[in-house]
Formats: C-alpha cells, structure tokens, sequence
C-alpha cells in the first residue's frame, strides 16, 4: 500500500510523466535466507536472479498489457485483487496510447532489499544504442493458457554493458523494459522528430568475477510500472 505508491512517484519525477502505474513485483532471493523462507511459508514463491539476457516483454506483449490494465485486476491472468477491483486505466484510453502516437513506457524499478550492498549476482544492463533487431530472439511460454512472450538475445561483442557495483538499500535502478517512442518499434503515427534511439534494455543477473568468497546472496525486488506521457 505504501511502496507501490513511492515507486509511482519516483518513476513520475525522473521521466516527468502525466500517470505512472504500479502494477507487478517481483522479489528475488535465496532459499537459505530467512525471509525467503518465511516467504514461501505464507505460499508466494521464491525467484533466483534471472540469468539470461532478456527484457520482459515482446511488443505483442507489452501493448498486451496496456489492455490487460484495462480491466479489473482479479480477472487478469495473474490476478492482483491487492490493486482493488476496478481498471487501472480506462479501455479508451488503452486504445488511445496503443494506437495512436502517444507515448507509454514500461519501468521496473529494481532495488536491493536486503541489509548488506549487493554483492552477488549483480544486475547488467546493455546500451540499447549497441542491439541490433538481428541480435533479438523471440521467447514463447504457456502456463494455463496464458502464453507470453520475452525477448532474448544472441550474443554479439557490440554490446555495451554496465552495472552498479555494490547497490545499497537506498539506492534503486530505473530499467526501461519497453517504450513506444523507441526507434525499431514506433507506430508510423509517431513523428520521426519524437522517435528515441532505444526501446528497451536488455538486461541479466551475472556472477561478478570478482564476488568475495562467502558474499551473502543477492535480495531484491523489481516493481513493474506502466507509464502515460
């Protein structure tokens, strides 16, 4: 009730958007921490570090989701009554930013959870500019009907990586998972003047080379967030 808020608000104030939703998160750890165990005691599961290159969703699936925020979330696939039982977004205005030339995003806000600078498995973001659409491989998973897509990513000595080394519970990561504006996936009623170079961020947990033996492992959370300009 009071952390999706605050990421609602940090997300507003960095891109300077008109509304920004809190809709998903995702807590990743180890079962051998506490409260990792005490999380899967009250049934909600337990994610390592996802360690592939990838971003979250496909273009299918991100204008997917703008609709899917259209409904009441008990109906969704994932159903999330905690969001109450009313649309985040009016389906009008779903229709309006997918089809038409306004801007929409998708952030994660990724954050250190745990007491201690992540040490472990640390998170790597790739420069848009340096991913060519030839790099990208479609991702398909069924679970109870619902299918969704991911974009992987071969590799290629191009890319242009960067982490935080040492992220501190204060301190978070805005990852942009999708953005209409983005070059390579614009709608042609996006004006070529407003396009930017990236659409996304492929991004991955990795063993640092230089991980401390005996580092504690890694406690974050990643909160989704959908974005209106």
């Amino acid at each position: 009730q009071k952390y999706y808020p605050a990421c609602q608000e940090l997300v507003k104030k960095v891109t300077g958007a008109s509304k920004v939703f809190a809709f998903y998160h995702t807590v990743r750890s180890h079962e051998s921490i506490k409260a990792a165990q005490m999380r899967k005691q009250r049934g909600f599961p337990v994610e390592g570090p996802a360690g592939c290159v990838h971003v979250d969703y496909s273009s299918f699936c991100a204008q997917r989701l703008v609709r899917q925020l259209a409904k009441p979330p008990q109906t969704w696939p994932d159903p999330r009554p905690l969001l109450g039982f009313k649309p985040l977004i009016e389906p009008s205005e779903a229709d309006e930013y997918i089809m038409g030339n306004k801007r929409w995003m998708i952030i994660n806000v990724w954050r250190n959870i745990g007491t201690e600078p992540v040490q472990r498995t640390p998170v790597a973001l790739c420069d848009g500019r340096s991913t060519a659409l030839d790099d990208i491989v479609t991702f398909k998973t069924t679970q109870n009907n619902n299918q969704k897509e991911y974009y992987f990513s071969a590799p290629s000595d191009k890319h242009d990586w960067f982490y935080f080394p040492e992220m501190q519970r204060e301190e978070v990561i805005l990852i942009k998972n999708w953005d209409s504006w983005g070059k390579s996936f614009a709608r042609k009623a996006v004006q070529e003047t407003d396009k930017v170079p990236t659409t996304f961020a492929l991004h991955t947990a990795f063993d640092h080379p230089g991980t401390p033996q005996g580092a504690p492992m890694r406690e974050t959370m990643e909160v989704r967030t959908l974005v209106l300009f």
